[in-house]
């Protein structure tokens, strides 16, 4: 399952930040209220070649949760960290961020990390299948008398339109289901 319509895959968008110069942590943006960010895939990189060791984890109201192992490995320009891997997605909630952590910084170099996002509404209700309602709804009170299974139901001792066994009203009687 995901936190996203698969329609809203032609939406996605890249963000990218980077730090400032001698920084040890760079951070991406915040998630606005009322939307959802699924991170499809990311990377991290430091402008200058430099094996430190490097953390990434999502900052949430109730503190650091991480995403990525700490790991010493060596970076460039060109040699990028990935955020996430064997198409893992991660979800974050209104008001949560990425941030990625180095322990020293190479005099004057800088972070970057860029993510590729789909944005969601986070809806404000349940959103209800007009056809899966449909369906339960034939299920609830069994065919309808002007239905072809209705009527035959209702020749075999069929209570008003109900297949099976006749009796009281809707709901009761051995309906087929659809």
């Amino acid at each position: 399952m995901y936190a996203y319509d698969l329609h809203e895959l032609r939406f996605a968008q890249t963000r990218q930040v980077t730090s400032a110069a001698n920084s040890l942590v760079v951070n991406c943006h915040v998630v606005p209220a009322n939307k959802l960010w699924t991170i499809l895939a990311g990377r991290y990189f430091p402008d200058a070649s430099e094996t430190r060791t490097v953390s990434v984890s999502k900052e949430t109201m109730g503190g650091t949760l991480p995403i990525r192992i700490p790991a010493s490995i060596a970076l460039s320009i060109s040699v990028f960290y990935p955020i996430v891997t064997e198409g893992n997605q991660v979800v974050l909630l209104p008001g949560e961020y990425l941030k990625v952590e180095r322990d020293v910084a190479t005099a004057g170099s800088t972070m970057t990390l860029t993510i590729q996002i789909v944005e969601s509404d986070l809806p404000t209700m349940k959103y209800h299948d007009p056809q899966k309602l449909l369906s339960q709804d034939r299920r609830k009170r069994g065919f309808a008398s002007a239905s072809i299974l209705g009527s035959t139901a209702a020749a075999m001792g069929g209570h008003a339109g109900e297949g099976g066994e006749g009796g009281g009203g809707g709901g009761e009687g051995g309906a087929i289901p659809v």
